[in-house]
């Protein structure tokens, strides 16, 4: 973790697709750090996930026969907006 991101704690994504299933992709996926996958997320319309930051995440590939385009919005909040 940089010097940067040391004060952030959570991440977020807020999903604006309707027609989310896990087949299609899009998954929000956390890993050991070794890369064994511990735990995935299926995208829900209009929702918002928050996760811990130090976990290792990442987003499955997005099929091309999905009815719709990934619809979200990430990121994590600015140094010292979150107190521990």
């Amino acid at each position: 973790m940089s010097a940067a991101n040391k004060e952030r704690r959570l991440g977020y994504v807020v999903s604006f697709r309707r027609n989310g299933h896990p087949v299609r992709g899009s998954l929000l996926r956390f890993h050991e750090h070794n890369g064994t996958r511990r735990d995935t997320w299926t995208p829900a319309f209009n929702s918002m996930s928050l996760f811990d930051i130090g976990h290792v995440q990442s987003v499955s590939y997005l099929t091309p026969f999905a009815p719709e385009p990934r619809l979200s919005l990430t990121g994590d909040p600015f140094e010292g907006a979150v107190q521990a």
